[in-house]
């Protein structure tokens, strides 16, 4: 589905023939690069992006400092998506190119995640495995707005949500 892949020509070759698909001069069988996007994106349709690209993360840093983050990881062809999907986020976060030649759009500041992405995420929840994730973000990200400094008791209160978030800190 996506252009970026880590399968090699011999796999793609081998997936083909099992499907009795073969490289055929009339028949292209190479995506369709989108380069404009003027569709009027649904929240469900994010929500389903969010739910199948997205992630929610907490993260220490060095000097103590905890905070929250959430991305959309998509091939260097979306950008028209990930453009529409920041437009109907009210504009809050960035695109970024990554380090493995991938699109990033990432929200981190606390403010916008409580302000505009969690009410965004209530009013449209998502429903696999990584919804769990979103309620425990949520939860830190609320932690982090209402208390400063925060207190020993609720830094161990975010560790234990945060290590548990991801299938006990794997």
């Amino acid at each position: 589905m996506n252009i970026t892949t880590n399968r090699k020509q011999e796999r793609i070759n081998l997936l083909f023939a099992k499907l009795d698909v073969y490289d055929d001069k009339e028949k292209e069988l190479y995506p369709n690069i989108i380069t404009n996007l003027n569709l009027d994106i649904s929240n469900d349709f994010i929500a389903g992006v969010i739910d199948g690209d997205g992630s929610f993360y907490v993260s220490f840093n060095k000097d103590g400092i905890i905070k929250t983050g959430f991305s959309i990881t998509n091939d260097l062809q979306s950008r028209p998506l990930l453009e529409s999907i920041k437009t109907k986020l009210q504009g809050i976060g960035t695109i970024n190119e990554g380090s493995k030649n991938e699109l990033v759009y990432a929200v981190r500041g606390l403010n916008q995640i409580n302000n505009t992405l969690i009410p965004f995420m209530d009013n449209n929840p998502i429903f696999s495995e990584r919804a769990l994730h979103y309620e425990k973000f949520k939860t830190v990200s609320i932690k982090l707005n209402k208390e400063q400094p925060l207190k020993l008791e609720t830094k161990l209160q975010i560790v234990d949500l945060a290590y548990n978030s991801n299938k006990e800190g794997k």
